[in-house]
Order: structure tokens, then C-alpha cells, then sequence
């Protein structure tokens, strides 16, 4: 007769790193000329809550909202929801942020809400909807 076996236990998983999800890694810095998100084809995809941070030192001019040179980014707000972006918290330099639809239209912009920085809030429609954001 065969000898009685002792079952062996399952091996316990190795304790993982947790690892920072792409919403928070820091997007190309401008000073690279291939930059993507230096013009608004090249926009960010970013989603709410994201904190972020960026160099628009050499961004590209933009005259979206009658602004300067800046970044863009791509959010989607989900239905009946709202967008807050600001950079009071974060940014060490005169801010402007302007929003829009699409590449071509700019529905609202914010300079100078908390002393030089900025913060602009947008409601979201009945349905999810994208909004690109350039901030200078």
C-alpha cells in the first residue's frame, strides 16, 4: 500500500509594490520638442481626480481662449457630474486655464482666481462628455 501523503499547502503570493497608476505620472515635459500634448491633436488623456504635473517653459503659442503657451489635456466627465481644474495648490507661476468641447472651441477660461493661479469649474451634460483643457 502507498504511503499516506500530507497535502501541501498552496504557496503564498509575494507582497507586491503598489505601483503609480498612469493618471498620476507626470506628462512629457515640453522642453522635448515631440512633446505630444504641446498642441491640442496631442491632448493627455487624464481622469477626473488625476493631480498632475507639467513645464510649459517651451510649450508651443496657442491662441485657444486668447492664450499663450501651454499644455492640453483630455478629460471625460461623466454624466451630471462636475470638472474642477486648478493650479492654486500647485503651480509657482502666473496660470491661466481655458476649456472647450473640441480643439476649436473655448467655452470658458480662469486667470488669476487665487492670487496669480487659477481654477475653473465646468458642469457636465446629461451624457459623458469630453473636455480639453490648455493650461498656460
Amino acid at each position: 500500500t502507498p504511503a499516506p501523503t500530507t497535502p501541501t499547502p498552496a504557496p503564498t503570493p509575494a507582497p507586491t509594490t503598489p505601483t503609480t497608476p498612469p493618471s498620476t505620472a507626470a506628462p512629457p515635459s515640453t522642453t522635448d520638442p515631440t512633446a505630444s500634448n504641446d498642441v491640442c491633436s496631442g491632448a493627455l488623456t487624464v481622469p477626473c481626480n488625476a493631480q498632475l504635473t507639467g513645464d510649459t517653459t517651451d510649450a508651443s503659442t496657442d491662441s485657444y481662449c486668447g492664450t499663450s503657451a501651454g499644455l492640453w489635456y483630455k478629460v471625460t466627465v461623466p454624466a451630471g457630474q462636475v470638472l474642477t481644474v486648478s493650479t492654486c495648490s500647485g503651480a509657482s507661476y502666473d496660470t491661466r486655464i481655458s476649456v472647450g468641447s473640441s480643439c476649436s472651441s473655448c467655452s470658458a477660461s480662469n486667470d488669476d482666481y487665487c492670487g496669480l493661479r487659477s481654477q475653473l469649474t465646468v458642469s457636465g451634460s446629461s451624457s459623458a462628455q469630453d473636455v480639453y483643457v490648455l493650461v498656460s
